[in-house]
């Protein structure tokens, strides 16, 4: 484009007056974006999908899950039939960070960013803020990013946006800004909201604290994660800085959590969490609890 409009200058300095205003006209107008198909799910969208892009029309795959050499194929086609679709793109850029081609995935995502697709650039905000983890500043690229995504409806952006002004807080303007995004998110889909929604209610992090709106969300997380929800809740009734420290709330999440998994749960991850000598045995414990509780 840069080279068709220097030309375009070139002409019309040779041919000045009206001549000259058309052929530079006939350049720099935008011309109207082609139209393609947004809801018609392809092989590419099949392998490649995300969880955090609210816009798929496909079931998400886990970057762990892609397909690579289904996934590389489909979505090389489908870049090549529609350039102008920018799911395509993102798609293509989580294929190459599978492969491990990181420089094909980032232009894959700036264009898709480009294009105006919001997890792309949400994806751009998650890289930056790795490549700039534990600088100790609020991470000025990342935070740009993810405002850029908001912009785009991403949703996971403003869960993102509010970890990192959370935990780089100066007032307590940014604590309350960090729970509004952390609550529109919340609202919005982003399961892992609730969690920061709690930890705000816990701490007292933009709001008064609230053990029972912390138990609130951690309940309504319990709906997608039940595991890690009754980890949080247990855990969190055995720390010193909780509301009320309460043995046998803790050890009903976390026996709710044993149960659910294999019998050595019991001796790896819990005897772990209890030191006290008179709740080292677990198993039997658990079984009171659950008695009086019936």
């Amino acid at each position: 484009m840069i080279e068709m409009y220097r030309k375009a200058t070139d002409r019309a300095f040779v041919f000045p007056g009206l001549l000259g205003s058309i052929i530079l006209l006939a350049v720099v107008i935008p011309q109207p974006a082609k139209s393609f198909d947004k809801t018609t799910a392809t092989n590419c969208d099949k392998y490649a999908s995300a969880r955090q892009d609210e816009e798929r029309v496909s079931k998400a795959v886990e970057d762990e899950e892609i397909d690579i050499d289904r996934a590389i194929n489909a979505c090389l086609s489908a870049v090549q039939i529609v350039p102008e679709n920018p799911r395509n793109h993102f798609h293509l850029a989580r294929v190459y960070f599978a492969m491990g081609k990181k420089d094909e995935g980032l232009s894959e995502l700036k264009v898709a960013s480009d294009l105006g697709y919001g997890v792309a650039t949400y994806y751009l905000g998650t890289i930056s803020e790795v490549e700039h983890l534990g600088s100790g500043q609020l991470q000025i690229e990342a935070v740009e990013l993810y405002k850029q995504a908001i912009r785009q409806k991403n949703q996971y952006a403003k869960y993102r946006l509010g970890l990192l002004l959370q935990n780089n807080w100066e007032n307590e303007s940014d604590l309350k800004q960090a729970f509004d995004l952390f609550e529109s998110a919340a609202i919005n889909g982003v399961d892992d909201a609730l969690v920061s929604l709690a930890e705000s209610y816990r701490y007292g992090r933009g709001v008064p604290r609230s053990e029972e709106k912390m138990v609130y969300y951690l309940k309504r997380y319990r709906i997608s994660s039940p595991d890690f929800a009754n980890f949080l809740l247990g855990t969190f009734y055995l720390a010193d800085n909780s509301f009320n420290k309460n043995i046998e709330k803790s050890f009903y999440y976390l026996g709710i959590l044993a149960e659910n998994q294999e019998e050595a749960g019991y001796g790896t991850m819990l005897n772990h969490i209890f030191t006290e000598k008179k709740y080292s045995n677990l198993k039997t414990l658990w079984r009171l609890v659950r008695l009086q509780k019936k």
